[in-house]
């Protein structure tokens, strides 16, 4: 079945491998997206809970400023862009 359809898709002039690497494309920004909003839920359960005080708060952050995202810039552009 599989295979009729790709057939029929070409003969439409329709290249099914195209479509097949947007939704690879897809699932991925999907998973990334899924991935940043259980971290963005951990971080809200985390300070409504008192896990993390007003000091570890501002500790985080400045971790998060300073160290992480510079680290995450020079990863980016030594990596050429590619994930």
């Amino acid at each position: 079945m599989e295979a009729k359809i790709k057939e029929l898709l070409e003969t439409a002039g329709i290249r099914p491998e195209r479509g097949e690497a947007a939704m690879e494309l897809f699932w991925e920004m999907l998973s990334l997206q899924g991935t940043l909003f259980l971290l963005i839920l951990a971080g809200v359960l985390a300070k409504k809970t008192g896990i993390v005080s007003e000091t570890g708060r501002k500790t985080l952050s400045d971790l998060l400023i300073y160290i992480v995202l510079p680290c995450n810039i020079l990863e980016s552009f030594l990596s050429g862009g590619q994930m």
